[in-house]
């Protein structure tokens, strides 16, 4: 086998402290995602794309769970910023509130809105703003170990349409001090990846 065949994948080495280290998730979607349409793209669809996945969700699982699920993802987002994260909360709270028990979804208008965010992500946000598919980057993992993964998964599909309304404040100005601890962060993780990528 060649040597290319045996290099490893870049492993930027978090633990588990990444899920509730802001300036760390602030960075790593700053790291992907370098244009201000790309993050733009990301809070229209972002949205759109959970908001079908719970209905989903409900379609499968008793009310109950969903509830609790939605509720942890709004502990989660308040933990890691106060302030928006209450801001946030309140406004997801109250969308899922009527999608849960005011409105009727069937399950083909769920597919439909998760298809719907994904065009608006992948297809204008990636594909056509940033000229780059999430698959067509040099590949790299955060972390290592099943457990890690596992919550980096939920990580990307339920925090994320949370941390990209964080990274577009941030584009414009707010949040000042968080943008300057994010930029710190982005340079030492760009940084350990160079060193990753010369030393494979």
């Amino acid at each position: 086998m060649s040597k290319e065949g045996h290099k490893e994948v870049p492993c930027l080495g978090f633990t588990h402290s990444y899920f509730y280290d802001l300036p760390k998730q602030m960075a790593s979607r700053m790291n992907d995602h370098k244009k201000f349409g790309t993050v733009f793209m990301h809070v229209i669809g972002g949205p759109i794309i959970v908001w079908g996945f719970v209905a989903l969700l409900n379609a499968v699982l008793p009310t109950q769970i969903v509830v609790g699920l939605v509720c942890t993802k709004m502990i989660f987002c308040i933990l890691q910023h106060a302030i928006f994260g209450l801001v946030y909360s309140v406004v997801w709270g109250m969308v899922v509130y009527h999608q849960l028990f005011v409105a009727r979804v069937f399950w083909y208008e769920s597919l439909g809105m998760v298809a719907l965010g994904t065009v608006i992500v992948l297809g204008i946000g990636h594909r056509l703003i940033e000229k780059e598919m999430p698959g067509e980057r040099p590949p790299k993992t955060r972390g290592k170990g099943l457990v890690f993964h596992i919550c980096d998964a939920l990580n990307e599909v339920f925090v994320v349409p949370f941390h990209f309304s964080i990274v577009l404040l941030l584009h414009l100005g707010i949040f000042p001090s968080l943008k300057r601890k994010s930029e710190m962060e982005l340079n030492h993780m760009e940084n350990k990846l160079k060193s990753l990528q010369k030393s494979n």
